[in-house]
């Protein structure tokens, strides 16, 4: 048996019957004492897991910028880069976009963009969920590590469910926001443009896409004095960013004592952020009039939760985000990157891997030898890749703003150039004004950004890595220590 190797058997009409599996390249099957030897397909050799999941959103970005370049999809002429830009933006649920998608596009090319927010939102988990399902094998540890900002602690045998679930409780989040938001949107449009505005805003919202279509508005601008739509877009990202398995961890369980370990960490640390994000917004951009300064106290509360959910990675805005104070820009563009949870709609490094690096550093500094979470340790793997996250999101970010520099550098100033990268990499959606004037290459980073924050660094990288599970099996290296 050669390493990396997973096998099965069983008794099959009294007929022992084992498969032995190399994830590499080869199948081993033996039956009534025959081994049968067989090469794996070409292909199949090729898509392992990481490969699936990068081909599987490049695949739908490339289907739904052609759809959007169809005459019937546009009311004017749009270049295949602004398609580009918005099927890329719909499908990793950034919400950056190049044109104004209620004046652009037809309602057949709304809809596109609503189909490619949805299945990027949530029909990849299902897609991934049913690719596992099909392929019937044992999983690697490798393979679960690189899958596990989508499935994060979620047991394999149970993925035929888990796409299950996840379809339910997607139709029943989306569509008590679609009646919320219908009846809402009524006061001021007709019925049927009421409607079509309840779906695509609670679609978007769900699946943190903060893409928008209400025309004369920037963003849900138009609202920002009507605190029930504010409240339940919130809602509605905030649910989207918790992620499936907490949600369905929390209808499960319904107590707090029963709770997953890390759907303890998600609520925990996403109430803090979401707090967090309301009072600065509340006390720095009180007496803003280009911001909440000339609202309610109440309004101002409304609209200073409902930011603060939104730029967790939604995007949406009810006023201008370039009219906010420097201290608040900052505080944004923390939150961006911090970002959503595992397993949700949302982008960022997550809200657990920030938990992971914040406990691990407080040990570290402690000089403790056991990162410890109440009274479970911190695996090794957990704390290597929460590092490599970090390390991987900073340098992809680095080199993008290298290259925005390079292209916009003489007509946007630094700030504007990686508020953009920030808000592209973690899926946000927000911008200071600058997405349809920067160059060909500018947009064609964020492209790669936007990308790049979906699919996961992690992810992306390991897909272009050849698999070599337990390849230092066995051999013992001498330990060096380095000066820090």
């Amino acid at each position: 048996m050669s390493r990396g190797a997973v096998g099965r058997g069983g008794w099959r009409g009294g007929i022992k019957c084992f498969t032995l599996q190399e994830s590499n390249s080869i199948i081993v099957t033996m039956k009534n004492g025959v081994l049968k030897i067989d090469k794996k397909p070409i292909l199949m050799r090729f898509l392992n897991q990481t490969r699936i999941i990068v081909l599987s959103f490049l695949i739908v970005i490339l289907v739904g910028s052609g759809l959007l370049m169809l005459p019937c999809s546009h009311t004017e002429s749009i270049t295949y880069l602004d398609a580009l830009f918005t099927a890329t933006s719909a499908t990793c649920v950034t919400g950056l976009t190049t044109i104004e998608l209620s004046a652009a596009l037809t309602p057949f090319g709304q809809v596109v963009v609503l189909l490619l927010v949805q299945i990027g939102g949530m029909g990849f988990m299902t897609l991934a969920s049913a690719t596992f399902v099909l392929i019937g094998h044992r999983f690697t540890l490798r393979e679960r590590l690189n899958m596990r900002e989508y499935l994060s602690g979620t047991d394999m045998s149970g993925l035929r469910s888990l796409a299950v679930s996840v379809v339910k409780m997607t139709a029943i989040i989306e569509g008590a926001g679609v009646i919320l938001l219908t009846a809402a949107f009524a006061f001021e449009y007709s019925f049927g443009t009421a409607l079509w505005y309840g779906i695509f805003h609670s679609v978007s919202a769900f699946c943190n896409a903060g893409l928008d279509i209400i025309s004369g508005g920037d963003s849900v601008s138009l609202f920002s004095g009507n605190a029930f739509v504010l409240v339940v877009l919130a809602l509605l990202i905030v649910a989207g960013g918790l992620g499936f398995i907490v949600i369905g961890d929390v209808v499960k369980t319904h107590k707090w004592k029963k709770l997953r370990i890390d759907s303890k960490i998600v609520l925990s640390v996403s109430g803090v952020l979401l707090l967090v994000g309301t009072l600065v917004y509340m006390i720095f951009e009180y007496n803003n009039p280009m911001t909440l300064g000339n609202m309610s106290f109440g309004n101002k509360l409304a609209n200073a939760f409902f930011f603060s959910a939104s730029t967790r990675t939604a995007g949406f805005a009810s006023f201008g985000v370039g009219e906010l104070s420097p201290v608040s820009r900052t505080v944004t563009i923390a939150l961006m990157f911090i970002g959503a949870s595992p397993a949700s709609t949302g982008g960022g490094i997550k809200t657990t891997t920030l938990f992971v690096l914040i406990v691990w550093i407080s040990a570290v500094v402690r000089q403790k030898k056991l990162t410890v979470i109440g009274m479970k340790k911190v695996g090794g793997e957990v704390r290597s890749r929460a590092a490599t996250v970090l390390v991987l999101a900073i340098t992809s970010l680095l080199v993008a703003q290298i290259l925005l520099m390079g292209f916009d550098g003489a007509r946007c100033s630094y700030e504007q150039l990686l508020f953009e990268a920030v808000s592209a990499y973690a899926t946000v959606g927000l911008s200071l004004g600058i997405t349809a004037a920067l160059s060909v290459g500018g947009k064609l980073t964020l492209v790669m950004l936007m990308f790049m924050g979906r699919v996961g660094a992690y992810t992306l990288f390991a897909s272009t890595t050849r698999k070599n599970d337990d390849a230092d099996a066995g051999i013992k290296y001498q330990e060096f220590n380095v000066m820090m």
